[in-house]
């Protein structure tokens, strides 16, 4: 589970599109496949237990959506 903390609030689809971009980059096209990212709701990632690290080091590089602000911070793995 993770948190948007944000002036405004952010759209699910531009969210969900910034996050499995910045992981692309990050973790490129092999990274992306092997970790098996799924964005199920606007707060839960469902990803192979290998990639946790991986894909919460991509959410930590995450700055803007849509030129606004974000910090994104994991809140539970389980």
């Amino acid at each position: 589970m993770f948190e948007v903390i944000s002036k405004n609030k952010i759209k699910f689809e531009d969210l969900k599109k910034t996050i499995l971009n910045k992981c692309l980059e990050f973790l490129g096209q092999l990274g992306c496949a092997k970790a098996g990212i799924m964005i199920i709701k606007p707060n839960i990632i469902k990803v192979n237990t290998k990639y946790v690290n991986d894909v919460r080091a991509s959410l930590t590089l995450i700055e803007k959506i849509n030129n606004e602000k974000v910090i994104i911070k994991t809140t539970k793995i389980s």
